[in-house]
């Protein structure tokens, strides 16, 4: 591609990012995509599980000192693995910091999740916990970027082991951030 052509690309970018994240007050967001949860149990045996599942949330919020964002998110999985299936949901706060070319946040909240342990087992196992996670939306073209984000939880659960669980989730997926919601 010679340097115009280049150029012309970067400028187009820019502008659309520009329209994505106008200067309004409120926002709301919609996010779908996949997530990879992996519980490491650690206890009378060690093993770690890894859990696939379709990713979606919901975000709406309000940006107090510009650029600086403070939001109510509520989250789910949904996946088959193994006998039986993941499921969980999640209620978080959050704060982002936007620009035009990516929204960095930091989020915490309390998570809820219904999940087997191996695949052996037929029995789901409800854990649930306080959440961080950590993450970053990139505007692609108007409004639509991809998000990436990564959340950690110690839950408790009524597993009959005597173990310690540690859950780490990875999510990808696609979002779109409406900056012009009044």
């Amino acid at each position: 591609m010679n340097p115009m052509a280049r150029a012309f690309c970067v400028l187009s970018l820019i502008g659309l990012a520009h329209n994505a994240l106008a200067e309004t007050t409120h926002f709301g967001a919609f996010n779908i995509g996949a997530t990879r949860q992996i519980l490491h149990h650690k206890g009378d045996r060690n093993y770690s599980t890894n859990h696939d599942g379709l990713y979606f949330g919901i975000k709406r919020g309000a940006k107090f000192s510009a650029p600086f964002t403070l939001y109510g998110a509520l989250d789910g999985a949904a996946g088959e693995n193994y006998k039986n299936g993941l499921y969980s949901a999640s209620l978080q706060i959050g704060s982002g910091f936007v620009t035009r070319f990516v929204v960095p946040f930091v989020q915490a909240g309390y998570e809820l999740g219904n999940l087997p342990l191996d695949m052996k087992s037929e029995r789901q196992y409800r854990m649930h916990g306080a959440t961080i996670e950590v993450g970053a939306f990139v505007p692609i073209f108007d409004k639509i970027g991809i998000e990436a984000s990564y959340r950690y939880a110690r839950p408790r659960s009524n597993i009959p082991l005597s173990l310690t669980t540690q859950n780490h989730r990875m999510m990808l997926s696609v979002g779109y951030y409406d900056f012009a919601l009044y």
